[in-house]
């Protein structure tokens, strides 16, 4: 891996010769989709937790996807040189991606749908079991029972 330094995005990623830089750029983006199909496989299936193990290999493949994008842009004019071949094989790997992308844009607004409404469910379930364990009742005198009353606390306490 060539080491240079550019200008703002740090160490070089790409290759100094243009079609070997394309070739790393290919395998960039088939490392980056594998794990957002990983992703999205688990996100489909619920998987939280496979979800969250994810996320520091998606981050990593997803830094080194830009910076190689970064620098193939700023070497536009060196990438000319690359057989039309590649350069084909690259914008239909760059297609499909968008397309993994958005499906999986898609799984993660569904997930995060379920959450809120799973949310929602709790709050729900637990503002009935305070109402019910604190319902007011009179005597037979008119006077308010206060056998049933008890502090109950509804928020999330922070000094836990």
């Amino acid at each position: 891996m060539n080491q240079t330094h550019s200008k703002q995005y740090g160490p070089s990623i790409l290759p100094p010769a243009p079609h070997k830089a394309a070739e790393a750029m290919i395998t960039i983006i088939n490392d980056l989709r594998g794990v957002y199909e990983e992703e999205t496989q688990a996100l489909e299936k619920s998987n939280i937790s496979s979800f969250i193990k994810l996320q520091d290999t998606k981050l990593k493949a997803a830094r080194k996807y830009e910076m190689g994008i970064t620098q193939m842009l700023q070497r536009k004019d060196e990438m000319q040189a690359v057989p039309e071949k590649t350069k084909n094989k690259l914008r239909s790997m760059q297609k499909d991606f968008a397309d993994l992308a958005l499906k999986n844009k898609k799984a993660l607004e569904r997930m995060q749908k379920s959450t809120e409404r799973l949310g929602e469910v709790i709050r729900g379930a637990a503002k009935d079991v305070i109402k019910n364990r604190i319902a007011t009742s009179y005597s037979n005198k008119g006077a308010l029972n206060t056998h049933n009353r008890g502090n109950v606390s509804v928020g999330i306490s922070e000094t836990a």
